[in-house]
């Protein structure tokens, strides 16, 4: 049985994908620091770094 939770990983792994080949895809974000970039996914912003392949902080876009 998939879970929505396997479906959401799953989802999550695709939209990283163009990362994996080109980290440095995005705009860095000197506003927060050390060179941080960010992709949107749904309704998620993940934060990373493009050097060492660290997702920094998931935060959920709902008010």
């Amino acid at each position: 049985m998939v879970t929505v939770a396997t479906r959401f990983l799953s989802s999550l792994e695709q939209a990283f994908q163009p990362l994996l080949q080109t980290p440095q895809i995005r705009p860095a974000l000197q506003h927060l620091g050390a060179g941080q970039r960010v992709i949107f996914h749904s309704l998620y912003a993940i934060y990373y770094l493009p050097l060492k392949a660290v997702i920094v902080r998931v935060l959920h876009g709902a008010a």
